[in-house]
């Protein structure tokens, strides 16, 4: 409680406290209390006001002091690294290798790297840094000191300097303690891991209680070489014999790597390395498409491991440099097994996504294919995915015969998220942990009649009518998983899918076909949606978004069998009203054909009477009547026999709402008028009239003028 209270205190300061401390320190010296109190309100604080150059200078004077505490330097040099970037370039530069202990300077040379933008160091700088590497070997500079300069170098060497780096850098990943002569009377018990005498080079997987100083460069010369490399290649050619050199230098590491060994610390490292490798072989095979041949032989050997990282690394090696035909069969395998191993980890699931995004052009055809495998990955991580998935839900619309599968499965996804829950049962309950609801889910999802539907959203792949064959099992699942609505993972797999879904009609519905295949299945699909809390609303009003779009682009499908069945069956304005109505509308503006006046206009005529004989009749209900009348009204001005239906039914709407608002039953006694005459009725009524206002307007006007 009191550190919260200290914490708060910084947050609260002021720009003015900051200012003050800056002048205290260049008047009265550096103190310990000047440094806490400065270092705990630049961690509280992201803007303040420029350091004073006169007060910097005090700062960097106590740092070379060589009367500073060990502790006071270290808090001086946190304080420049938070406030680096707000320097002036050379700020800092200027105090280097002027005053105090190279360790100092190093320290000062590493707060630049924080800085966004790098000043340019001149040369004198570098080479220095550079001797430092050189005088560790007679003890003049500790290793720490010595391992901090290399990172620095590997950021900043200018091209005229990277050979002289370049020399050193292959000479450690050559080191091997045991030819070495400057450890002929150094007594030494190097091995491998699993206890065998030593490989050719001394390498991050030899073991030793006493590591020499160019051992552990070469350790950390490892861990620094992709960066250098691609720093290299970035300024200048890599130097030939240096990548011949990692070359070697991996080789080994992949054999040390496979040696057997029973210490789970010494697993995880030969795990670590052998990503490591691989990542350092992607790069070089980058600078130098020549070693592909040479690579591809070790990358077989890790191929054969069972590790999902490694695995996912080897994937994207062969995507982007296969010659040879590797890439469709690893890339066949790894949809289909490597997906359904790494369901459960989201930092695999990220890496895989984003795989999936970078080659979406290449492994486009088989994402088709599993594509309930990509789902499955949505289904367990929708928060952090939906960014890699709102770019591949495209490529899922390129197939229109899996075009209603694919839709099925996307509305499903929450469904999905539940069924997952409850395949990890077992592995919930055998580590301790037992939900009595999953497990009863769990129990009879296996039973006949349900495993059908788990086993289908659990699959890699599936058919493009396999949700049809099992879409009438669906009501009966949906509520053996209903009390699982309310699962964390599921209410936020609930809260992505409109935005996934969204996309999906927007690029799918370009197409005719497409449109004419999903308009059936959207409605249908309306009154069968997971109950999670606010979800089906969701739906149903994206749905709603869609159509108005729909039937605005392909006119024709207002005569879809699936619309007119929709719209004659009254009960479906429960479920969503405002869809009902937009079907309503789009046959009133749109419905053109002679042939086909007739039976739109008794359809949504026996529906308006059905509405008339309801005894349950309410507000709302009058304003979906009078949307109806208003759709009698514009098929009729287009075939003059249906007027005197027409205005019957507009009649008895109008005697029948007693309850309706003044502002609705002056339009509905317009448009009575308006219909006795027919041509004028013609025009007014039109498609063209785009909105109710538009059309509201014209009903006055053309009523006025009759009255007239």
């Amino acid at each position: 409680m009191e550190f919260k209270k200290y914490l708060l205190h910084y947050r609260r300061l002021s720009s003015h406290h900051i200012q003050e401390l800056w002048s205290n320190v260049h008047k009265n010296g550096v103190k310990a209390d000047y440094l806490r109190d400065m270092l705990m309100f630049y961690l509280q604080h992201r803007v303040y006001p420029p350091v004073v150059q006169k007060s910097f200078d005090s700062l960097v004077m106590k740092l070379m002091d060589q009367q500073a505490t060990k502790k006071m330097k270290n808090v001086i040099i946190q304080i420049i690294s938070e406030i680096v970037h707000c320097l002036a370039p050379n700020a800092v530069i200027d105090g280097i290798f002027m005053y105090g202990s190279s360790s100092m300077n190093i320290d000062l040379l590493n707060c630049l790297l924080v800085n966004p933008v790098l000043p340019k160091l001149e040369n004198r700088i570098i080479e220095r840094v550079i001797s430092l590497l050189q005088e560790s070997k007679l003890n003049v500079v500790s290793i720490e000191d010595r391992c901090r300069a290399l990172v620095f170098l590997t950021t900043t060497c200018p091209p005229d300097l990277c050979e002289k780096l370049n020399q050193q850098i292959i000479e450690w990943l050559q080191y091997s303690q045991s030819k070495s002569t400057s450890q002929i009377f150094f007594r030494s018990d190097l091995t491998e891991l699993d206890g065998s005498p030593p490989a050719s080079l001394t390498t991050v997987l030899s073991q030793s209680s006493n590591m020499t100083t160019d051992h552990v460069m070469s350790v950390l010369v490892f861990s620094q070489i992709r960066q250098w490399l691609l720093s290299c290649s970035s300024r200048s050619r890599v130097r030939e014999d240096l990548l011949v050199v990692v070359f070697s230098h991996c080789s080994v590491l992949v054999e040390q790597s496979l040696r057997k060994t029973t210490v789970h610390e010494d697993i995880l490292l030969q795990v670590a390395v052998r990503r490591e490798v691989l990542d350092i072989l992607h790069t070089i095979v980058e600078i130098r498409p020549s070693l592909y041949k040479d690579a591809l032989i070790i990358v077989k050997q890790l191929e054969t491991l069972n590790d999902s990282h490694l695995q996912i690394r080897i994937w994207k090696f062969y995507m982007c440099f296969d010659k040879y035909g590797c890439a469709d069969r690893v890339s066949e395998k790894y949809m289909q097994d490597l997906i359904s191993k790494s369901i459960s980890n989201g930092t695999k699931c990220y890496e895989i996504a984003s795989l999936l995004v970078e080659k979406s052009d290449v492994l486009r055809p088989l994402f088709i294919k599993y594509h309930s495998n990509l789902f499955k990955m949505f289904a367990m991580h929708p928060h952090a995915l939906l960014e890699e998935y709102l770019e591949l839900i495209e490529y899922l619309t390129c197939d229109e015969d899996f075009i209603v599968e694919i839709f099925h499965r996307i509305v499903d996804l929450p469904v999905q998220s539940a069924t997952i829950c409850v395949s990890q049962t077992p592995a919930l309950t055998q580590a301790g942990y037992s939900d009595p609801t999953l497990v009863k889910a769990n129990e009879t999802s296996q039973t006949a009649g349900f495993k059908e539907c788990s086993d289908h959203f659990m699959l890699a792949g599936s058919s493009s009518d396999q949700t049809s064959q099992l879409i009438h099992l669906y009501p009966d699942y949906f509520a053996l998983l209903q009390n699982l609505a309310n699962q964390g993972l599921v209410q936020t797999c609930s809260q992505a899918v409109p935005l996934l879904l969204d996309n999906f009609l927007l690029t799918a519905l370009r197409s005719h076909a497409s449109a004419e295949k999903l308009l059936p299945v959207m409605l249908r699909r309306m009154a069968l949606i997971f109950e999670v809390p606010g979800y089906k609303e969701q739906i149903q009003t994206l749905f709603w978004n869609h159509f108005k779009t729909m039937f605005d682009t392909y006119i024709d499908l207002i005569n879809h069998e699936s619309v007119l069945q929709f719209i004659s069956n009254v009960k479906n304005m429960e479920l969503s009203t405002s869809v009902y109505m937009c079907l309503v509308t789009a046959v009133g503006n749109y419905t053109k054909k002679p042939e086909l006046l007739s039976e739109h206009f008794e359809i949504v005529e026996c529906s308006l009477w059905e509405m008339l004989t309801n005894k349950k009749m309410h507000e709302p209900a009058i304003d979906h009547m009078s949307q109806m009348v208003t759709a009698l009204a514009k098929l009729s001005c287009r075939s003059q026999d249906l007027l005197p239906r027409a205005l019957l039914s507009l009649n008895r709407v109008i005697s029948q709402a007693s309850t309706m608002r003044a502002a609705e039953l002056t339009k509905l006694n317009q448009l009575a008028s308006l219909l006795k005459n027919p041509n004028i009725a013609s025009v007014v009524l039109a498609p063209s009239s785009e909105t109710d206002e538009t059309m509201a307007v014209m009903l006055k006007a053309v009523s006025l003028f009759m009255e007239s």
